[in-house]
């Protein structure tokens, strides 16, 4: 068995094959009103009013089921005590 972190260095964008089915959805929106006045030639006066949203809806994989539930940051720290949820987290 790999550990997670000699997995790691060999491929640091490795998809595994639990998480395969992510998927994360934003929304962004942004609003910019500038006004200017100028009273005299060598006096302005500029104000900027601004609205930024954003927001997101992530669905990923919190944890394996197989005997029972276990997170993912346990299967990680412990791939040797959950050796099967690994093998299955890890697409092996």
């Amino acid at each position: 068995m790999v550990s997670p972190m000699s997995d790691f260095k060999r491929d640091p964008y490795r998809r595994y094959k639990a998480s395969s089915e992510d998927n994360i959805v934003t929304d962004h929106r942004q609003f910019q009103l500038d006004h200017l006045i100028k009273p005299k030639d060598n006096i302005s006066i500029r104000t900027t009013g601004y609205k930024n949203e954003f927001s997101r809806n992530w669905y990923k994989i919190d944890d394996v089921t197989l005997t029972k539930k276990v997170s993912i940051s346990d299967i990680l720290e412990s791939p040797q005590e959950y050796q099967a949820e690994y093998s299955g987290f890890v697409g092996n």
